[in-house]
């Protein structure tokens, strides 16, 4: 009984000290903190696929977004939004660990110079219009941060963008 008291007075001690998530965008936003790429943080392997899954859901959620957002402008989707498990850095203050910090990417083009000719066949327009686009691809992407336990950061504000 005295081992788990003190293992959750342990725990709660811990949890009183974490950063709340305005103090781990400032930080990030400071530069202040050291950071790790995924892959070599040396975490519980149970961690980092609770950590991976969390940031999976948290870059679908963003870009369904998109569709209100950036692709209202001349953009069009080559492929499905994925998180980009290379851009995942493991931020640390000091040696403590306080977050994450992701890309959700997706191929896409600049619509703008291409045009729909409406003069073919709607198979000969689709054709000529998709082989415009390949001159102009890149990539629609947004980065984020979630805390330690994988919760997203709101209060970090990049919006997405197009890069070619």
């Amino acid at each position: 009984m005295k081992s788990i008291i003190a293992t959750l007075l342990l725990i709660s001690s811990i949890n009183a000290f974490a950063l709340t998530n305005s103090q781990v965008n400032d930080l990030y936003e400071s530069g202040n903190y050291n950071e790790k790429s995924f892959s070599e943080a040396k975490l519980p392997a149970a961690q980092k696929a609770t950590i991976l899954k969390k940031m999976e859901a948290v870059s679908e959620e963003l870009a369904n977004i998109w569709g209100d957002t950036v692709l209202e402008g001349p953009y069009n989707l080559l492929g499905d939004p994925t998180l980009d498990v290379e851009s995942i850095r493991v931020i640390y203050k000091g040696s403590e660990l306080v977050g994450f910090y992701g890309t959700v990417r997706a191929d896409a083009a600049f619509t703008d110079s291409c045009e729909y000719n409406d003069e073919v066949s709607e198979e000969e327009a689709d054709r000529e219009f998709n082989e415009c686009l390949q001159d102009y691809k890149g990539y629609i992407y947004e980065n984020f941060l979630v805390n330690k336990n994988g919760s997203y950061i709101e209060e970090f504000s990049e919006p997405a963008d197009f890069q070619d």
